[in-house]
């Protein structure tokens, strides 16, 4: 974690069907689900999916945090999973989960910043 706002990061990326392992490099993500979880036993408090997409390297996600609605809430932390493609079309599952530290004074993230 380089973030007094981040408690840990796990980050793993996998082949479909082992087809090419060698190729882990993904140019087109055609899913994705993000799921926003409570501080309580890390429940989902926001879940975000898409499917059938075709979005290539440069474009972008934008996910608004529950918190923006509920003022009250504390989230522990977000998972996301995106399915994709590299160039030989052989299918990639990248999946990122960030617990946060919840520290009042630090920020974990900053509008505009990405991961990934």
């Amino acid at each position: 974690s380089g973030s007094k706002g981040v408690a840990s990061v796990e980050c793993d990326i996998n082949m479909v069907n082992d087809e090419d392992p060698i190729d882990m490099v993904p140019v087109t993500v055609t899913s994705f689900e993000i799921i926003e979880f409570g501080s309580n036993r890390l429940a989902p408090v926001k879940i975000e999916s898409e499917g059938d997409l075709s979005l290539e390297d440069g474009r972008r996600l934008a996910l608004t945090s529950e918190t923006a609605v509920d003022t009250s809430l504390v989230t522990g932390g977000i998972k996301a999973t995106a399915s994709a493609v590299n160039a030989a079309g052989h299918g990639i599952k990248l999946n990122w989960f960030i617990r946060y530290s919840n520290l009042c004074e630090v920020k974990p993230f900053e509008s505009g910043d990405c991961f990934a």
